[in-house]
């Protein structure tokens, strides 16, 4: 292809530039020049300004803004309700990037070096499935050195190497659960193993296809000079247990034998809670105990001779000579006598009172029971879930109880919820007059809780609720 331009100097050999063509193109780069200085000095300034602004949350003293992440770690995680309505445990902490604390590291740059920075978002984890090692040493790892609420629940296989990262950190183990197989308990016989800030420790042991070969294992938590609060689930007899027994004041568990419950109760002299679910009659451990400090006492089953139980916690009452102030039965009663003779066997001292008999008892026909002065007359809690048929009778019949009560009483939890084959098909809810005798005592000052359900209902319906 042809071409006029000169190989040497690359200018057209047609047309020869002059010099003012030369200072033609100049005088166009000097123009192009100051538009390019004019434009870079607009970006820098607009650059500056940028940087310069600052979101109003961003402006925030860092110590507030962790004092919200504090928050946000506690709303984002997720609850777990305790059997008795009203009183919630610890929030579950999970190691999972769509919640806190482990979101507030993916919003932006100052936020993620003031997270990181909060001890106190990560002293809590709970474990629900299996997680990279290095999570959980990063995780506790920005905890500094302050105290530990852990949890390991484990459904299925072996839980050995996630107890072997937990023992890690025992030294720093504050408030601790694990639920393992029994072939990882071996693990815990921790005899020489210091514990310096433990106060509550919560275990739980589950059957797999290779238990049998397991020998005798031990659970040992001997140094824990604070520990006062255990929890035992499904722990076979078995098992060796080494705890601090003279020490506890709150002593829960289920599932396990009369005469390994009597070993373990017998060296709970300072004991102030006791909630116990034992393999068998509840009434044959409550026969031999001795417990002077016991505040708090919570039954489940116990559906024993109706005659007996009663009498039992009589002569408990007045052996021990105990201030008894709480008292919850799961499951209990099956008769109003039952119930009648169980409620009088307790002492005047009760100021909480949590009875949860199914679907045994007709709702009015205890409503009536607890209308008697003489019955608690220091009652301030009272916690009802009943779960007979549902009539609004029942509703009128526990506002006669609050009316009776209303000088001494300060909340009111009723739940008229039983087995969905007994409910009506549409929950039945007060009728406006009960509902202005509601209002009136909350105006009063009561605190009152009114829940119910129907057939076709997949949740409670919260007829009144004043509690929050």
């Amino acid at each position: 292809m042809a071409t006029n331009l000169c190989p040497q100097c690359g200018f057209d050999m047609v047309h020869i530039p002059t010099q003012g063509d030369r200072a033609r193109l100049r005088a166009r780069l000097s123009v192009l020049d100051s538009v390019i200085a004019a434009l870079t000095a607009e970006r820098d300034t607009l650059r500056a300004q940028s940087d310069g602004m600052v979101y109003p949350v961003l402006s925030l003293p860092h110590e507030i803004t962790s004092e919200i992440f504090k928050s946000c770690v506690a709303v984002s995680s997720a609850s777990v309700m305790t059997s008795d309505p009203g009183r919630m445990l610890r929030p579950i902490v999970l190691p999972r990037a769509s919640v806190a604390p482990l979101l507030l590291l993916r919003i932006c740059r100052q936020w993620r070096e003031i997270a990181a920075s909060t001890p106190r978002l990560w002293t809590s984890l709970s474990i629900l499935e299996s997680v990279p090692r290095e999570v959980v040493g990063a995780w506790f790892a920005r905890a500094g050195n302050l105290p530990l609420d852990y949890r390991l629940y484990h459904n299925n296989g072996s839980a050995d190497s996630l107890v072997t990262d937990s023992l890690l950190y025992a030294s720093r183990w504050e408030n601790v659960g694990f639920r393992i197989p029994l072939t990882s308990v071996p693990q815990f016989n921790l005899v020489h193993q210091p514990f310096p800030h433990l106060r509550k420790f919560t275990f739980e042991t589950y059957h797999t296809s290779t238990n049998a070969s397991i020998p005798t294992p031990s659970l040992a938590i001997r140094c824990a000079p604070l520990l006062r609060e255990v929890h035992l689930s499904n722990i076979p007899r078995a098992v060796q247990l080494d705890i601090p027994w003279a020490q506890l004041t709150h002593l829960k568990f289920n599932g396990m034998d009369i005469a390994q419950s009597l070993s373990i109760i017998a060296g709970c002299s300072q004991l102030q809670y006791l909630d116990a679910f034992t393999a068998g009659a509840t009434n044959s451990i409550l026969q031999y105990l001795i417990l002077p400090r016991l505040e708090k006492l919570a039954l489940h089953g116990g559906r024993a001779s109706p005659g007996q139980q009663p009498e039992i916690i009589d002569a408990l009452v007045r052996r021990s000579t105990f201030p008894l102030r709480v008292f919850a039965v799961y499951n209990g009663p099956t008769t109003l006598e039952h119930l009648r003779l169980y409620l009088h066997a307790l002492p005047p001292s009760v100021t909480r009172l949590v009875l949860m008999c199914g679907n045994y008892i007709d709702s009015r026909a205890m409503f009536a029971l607890l209308r008697s002065p003489d019955l608690f007359p220091n009652l301030k809690q009272l916690i009802v879930n009943n779960g007979d048929r549902i009539s609004g009778e029942h509703y009128q019949s526990f506002v006669d109880v609050l009316r009776g009560r209303a000088s001494v009483l300060e909340l009111a939890d009723l739940s008229l919820i039983g087995p969905r084959p007994l409910l009506p098909r549409v929950a039945v809810k007060p009728s406006m007059a009960v509902m202005d005798q509601i209002r009136v005592l909350a105006a009063g000052g009561m605190k009152i809780r009114v829940k119910t359900a129907g057939q076709q209902d997949a949740n409670m319906n919260v007829v009144y609720d004043s509690i929050g």
